[in-house]
């Protein structure tokens, strides 16, 4: 058997540029002040649905059609699934993570999980598109990471769309390697012939994670 707990932080950001201290590494270049990372509540359900959907459209307009954006949309990130969402169920899903502004909007969201004892999934991360390069993805992930590292897990995964430009860079930079090229999990995408790239990284005592760059 294997437990997922969960992790409540507050993440110290430096100046852009400067080291960053959180609960268990350095994230770089992040704001100057101090934001509040935690596990989201069903008053947070609208906030992550705006920010998913308003995602959405921004990453994939020039890669998809306006119909299958707002399927994809219907699908996943309608306040009702959010909200069927927000508890964990773990190992297996560990529930929404936020991150908040200074003025305490939400500006980050995600959430993953375990699919082995030793292999952490990454299964949403989206920012505010407004709020682009301002570190709040970088954060998401680093407690995601934590979290993930204190299970057990050695080892990371993530599924991004291919042709997404937006997404596969901050992963690169991030130690993530494409392993695999194939079609789409979902039955929406994949009817209309996209292609989902299998990204993986060590994580915890098996590999150093790369140094983190503030480009989300």
């Amino acid at each position: 058997m294997f437990r997922l707990s969960l992790l409540t932080s507050t993440i110290q950001y430096s100046e852009p540029g400067l080291e960053v201290a959180s609960s268990s590494a350095s994230v770089k270049g992040l704001l100057s002040k101090m934001v509040q990372a935690r596990m989201a509540t069903e008053a947070d359900v609208e906030a992550i649905s705006r920010i998913c959907s308003a995602s959405w459209r921004f990453t994939y307009s020039n890669l998809l059609s306006s119909q299958v954006i707002e399927a994809v949309i219907a699908k996943y990130y309608t306040p009702d699934r959010i909200r069927s969402e927000i508890a964990s169920a773990m190992p297996h899903w560990s529930g929404y993570m936020v991150v908040e502004d200074v003025q305490g909007h939400i500006a980050a969201v995600g959430g993953g999980g375990l699919s082995s004892p030793t292999t952490g999934e990454l299964y949403v991360l989206y920012a505010d598109p407004h709020l682009r390069g301002k570190g709040f993805g970088s954060a998401i992930l680093e407690l995601l990471t934590t979290q993930q590292v204190a299970a057990g897990a050695s080892e990371q995964y993530v599924a991004v769309q291919k042709g997404n430009n937006l997404g596969i860079p901050f992963y690169l930079a991030r130690g993530f390697v494409v392993v695999e090229d194939k079609p789409s999990w979902d039955e929406i995408l994949s009817k209309e012939g996209v292609r989902s790239l299998r990204m993986r990284r060590s994580i915890g005592s098996s590999g150093q994670v790369a140094a983190q760059t503030p480009s989300d």
